[in-house]
């Protein structure tokens, strides 16, 4: 019984730091978009996305397809963002429950309609 005692008492500060809070999870995305590494956010906010799913914690989870949003037109000519954009929110909306599809829902209307406008001057530029 002592050596067990032992064995959990030694243990358990490695068991809490193997558990990464929200908090530490977006430092670290802070920090990748600071340095501008828009490639490794990517895997971060979807590690985000998926602890948030797994803990049904939906306001993590929104928070993480928004950020991923901003993410995705770096680096990218704005075709290549529309595109990648357009089926980031698509999948997104699929896997949403009904509050979190019509958040999601509003957030890709307002897109496309700053989209459409953007557009919109271009073709009467031309």
């Amino acid at each position: 019984m002592r050596k067990i005692f032992l064995l959990t008492l030694c243990l358990s500060p490695f068991l809490l730091l193997a558990q990464e809070t929200y908090s530490g999870m977006w430092q670290k995305v802070d920090t990748l978009i600071s340095i501008k590494n828009y490639k490794e956010t990517i895997p971060a906010l979807e590690a985000i996305k998926t602890k948030a799913k797994a803990e049904k914690n939906s306001p993590q989870w929104i928070r993480a397809v928004l950020a991923g949003h901003f993410a995705l037109t770096t680096n990218q000519d704005d075709e290549q963002a529309f595109t990648s954009i357009n089926s980031h929110f698509s999948q997104a909306i699929k896997k949403a429950n009904p509050t979190e599809k019509a958040l999601l829902q509003n957030f890709y209307a307002q897109y496309l309609s700053s989209q459409i406008y953007r557009y919109s001057a271009e073709k009467t530029d031309a």
